[in-house]
């Protein structure tokens, strides 16, 4: 676990955070549906090619960093957790790759 910890971090120290948090700042801020598609089509993506793990500590941090009001940020949140639940499933990659 502490080597997810360092992971996630070293993105967040690099700025792969803030680079998140000014593409999608504006999308996700609009409405509730825009905030479920635009993080659950990101996290999917990023745990497709990524880990579901990883996915969800770096989209957590991205969409705390974001500021939302408490409704979106939980509705953005959930919305993170489950495209990086899904994204795991849509290939072998996502999968095995906690196990190796």
């Amino acid at each position: 676990m502490q080597f997810v910890c360092k992971i996630v971090y070293g993105h967040k120290n690099v700025g792969l955070n803030e680079i998140t948090k000014q593409t999608f700042k504006t999308y996700v801020e609009l409405d509730l549906l825009n905030a479920v598609i635009v993080w659950g089509l990101l996290s999917t993506l990023a745990s497709y090619i990524f880990n579901n793990l990883h996915t969800v500590m770096i989209g957590t941090l991205s969409i705390l960093d974001i500021c939302l009001d408490p409704l979106l940020l939980q509705v953005a949140y959930l919305a993170n957790v489950i495209g990086s639940d899904i994204g795991a499933l849509l290939s072998p990659i996502g999968t095995l790759a906690m196990l190796i």
